[in-house]
């Protein structure tokens, strides 16, 4: 049987697992190890009856 699924709890485990810092308790060295990161997402609306990757229906949703 799956265990239910507690959100708090798996973003706790997440934040463990991969080194949270609070960005207050940061300190410029991690930031300069880091290095410069910078994403860029785009979004396109096809005319589509449904969504690329799941059975959803598409359309213009506001």
């Amino acid at each position: 049987m799956k265990k239910p699924f507690a959100p708090r709890e798996n973003y706790e485990k997440s934040k463990k697992r991969v080194g949270y810092t609070p960005r207050r308790e940061t300190k410029p060295q991690t930031y300069a190890k880091l290095g410069f990161k910078c994403g860029l997402e785009v979004h396109q609306q096809l005319k589509t009856e449904k969504k690329l990757f799941c059975n959803c229906p598409a359309g213009k949703y506001h």
